[in-house]
């Protein structure tokens, strides 16, 4: 069993701390956002909230909300009618082992194929850290007895049109060594 603590982003599994995909991937890619002001982290973070909200109630009611993030909503809708993306499931906690947790953006398919999707707002693309990303979620999704063939990034960045993205899975027997490196540097702290 899966709990999640909201205020603190933490994931319990069976009431044991375990860390989360993005801790992990902070972990790999400690300089990612250095030299961004907290304020700016804050508000990009609180406007790629609301896409994600906005998203999953427009997938849930087929209604585009009316808010700041409307446009948004109306390139994801217009991204995913030419893609034929359908939406199985949303925003579900996954977990790999006893090694890491988190909750993937989109489960379904992409012109008839079963892939997971994740939605990013941020000004620019990190094919990387998507791609780690990705990997984990699929990892989890096929330890829950979910496979998906292929991943991709709805890209939604604020000022520009967006754009849906194939991301590339990461081997992953090497991004299990990179994550238990992660693991082994926090004990030793």
């Amino acid at each position: 069993m899966i709990e999640y603590i909201a205020e603190t982003h933490t994931y319990l599994k069976d009431g044991v701390i375990i860390p989360s995909v993005t801790q992990i991937i902070h972990k790999m890619m400690p300089n990612k956002y250095s030299g961004i002001p907290a304020r700016v982290l804050e508000k990009a973070a609180a406007y790629g909230d609301l896409v994600h909200e906005s998203i999953e109630d427009y997938n849930r009611t087929g209604i585009v909300p009316e808010n700041e993030v409307e446009n948004a909503i109306k390139r994801y809708r217009t991204i995913a009618e030419a893609n034929k993306i359908t939406v199985t499931s949303q925003e579900e906690i996954v977990s790999y082992k006893d090694m890491f947790a988190g909750r993937y953006d989109i489960l379904g398919s992409v012109k008839d194929k079963p892939a997971i999707i994740d939605i990013k707002t941020t000004s620019t693309y990190d094919d990387k850290y998507l791609s780690i990303q990705l990997t984990m979620y699929r990892m989890a999704l096929r330890e829950a007895g979910i496979e998906v063939e292929k991943a991709y990034c709805m890209y939604l960045p604020k000022k520009k049109t967006g754009m849906l993205i194939q991301v590339k899975f990461q081997d992953e027997t090497e991004l299990i060594k990179k994550i238990e490196n992660v693991a082994l540097d926090n004990s030793e702290e």
